[in-house]
């Protein structure tokens, strides 16, 4: 991989020097702008376009932010926004400094991004290359497995939805998601450890984006090759590639016994969608660590399909994404 070094490189050298070692020892190649031949170009533009031809990037957050440039934001800064949503970053900071002003709000909105950038602190040059070198394993750990098939992916997405066959008047709606490429992430026994059925089940009914009632009564079972958590109206399978479906009410009053046909409200709908997809996000979390599967979305790479059907109307709709 060529690996871009992306930081101040003013009182950076014996840093900057720590990550090319780390870099250079997995054999692969370090790209930084001080050894940049002369161009015609701006160093702006042979830095953005460094960073645009590399595979993954490097980023050192320290105490001073660097120079403004005519965008009001320095060089470190500029490299970080052209690689954020095209390439990983591996972002180290530098711990036991004071950091001036301006550098404290892009250290900030570095850690506010939701992309799964790897994190880690250091001190020293030595725990730099340390942790250079654990995030770069990590990556070639998560990347190794092979390509992704994206028809695969969304076969095994709908094939995880329900029947739809379900007492009338309690419709549903059903969100599976499946990443890539296939492969096992829990063996059998990791499956069946009652510490993961803990931790799921208190996220599920107690986390942030709980998608089973604390009202209902929930069991536990394995069916196959895949763990269900179980209400009466509500559900939560998982598979040992790390597939999930989360079936939930698709209306707040579940009511069997009402007469008419229930009505269905967009923003229940909406709300139940969006705990079932940060839901799914902690799991995958907690279940794929090194990230082995690949979820960035503009690769095509996750598969996810849902539907929302009735079965006292006899309707149903369903899309896939």
């Amino acid at each position: 991989m060529k690996v871009f070094i992306s930081s101040l490189i003013s009182g950076y050298t014996a840093y900057r020097a720590a990550v090319a070692d780390a870099v250079e020892t997995l054999g692969h190649q370090v790209v930084r702008a001080e050894d940049f031949p002369a161009s015609p170009g701006t160093p702006q533009q042979a830095c953005l376009g460094a960073v645009r031809e590399s595979d993954l990037i490097v980023l050192l957050i320290g105490e001073l932010y660097g120079y403004p440039q005519a965008s009001g934001l320095s060089a470190t800064h500029e490299e970080y926004l052209e690689a954020r949503e095209r390439k990983p970053v591996l972002v180290f900071v530098e711990s036991g400094v004071t950091r001036e002003a301006a550098q404290q709000p892009f250290l900030d909105e570095v850690q506010a991004w939701n992309t799964g950038h790897f994190r880690a602190s250091f001190s020293s040059p030595a725990e730099l290359t340390a942790g250079v070198l654990r995030g770069l394993h990590d990556y070639e750990l998560a990347t190794a497995a092979g390509p992704v098939d994206e028809a695969e992916m969304l076969a095994r997405a709908r094939a995880l939805l329900p029947d739809g066959r379900k007492p009338a008047g309690v419709p549903q709606l059903a969100f599976a998601v499946a990443g890539g490429p296939h492969q096992q992430i829990l063996r059998p026994v990791e499956l069946g450890q009652a510490d993961l059925h803990r931790d799921i089940q208190r996220e599920a009914l107690l986390g942030e984006h709980p998608i089973l009632d604390t009202a209902e009564g929930t069991s536990a079972a394995h069916r196959g090759s895949v763990l269900v958590f179980e209400q009466r109206s509500a559900s939560l399978s998982l598979d040992q590639t790390g597939s999930i479906c989360v079936v939930q009410p698709a209306r707040q009053d579940t009511n069997r016994y009402r007469a008419e046909i229930p009505a269905l409200i967009e923003e229940d709908l909406a709300a139940a969608l969006a705990r079932a997809i940060r839901f799914s996000g902690w799991l995958l979390d907690r279940l794929d660590p090194l990230h082995r599967l690949i979820l960035q979305p503009h690769l095509g790479s996750v598969a996810s399909a849902f539907v929302v059907g009735s079965a006292c109307s006899g309707l149903a709709a369903s899309s896939e994404a």
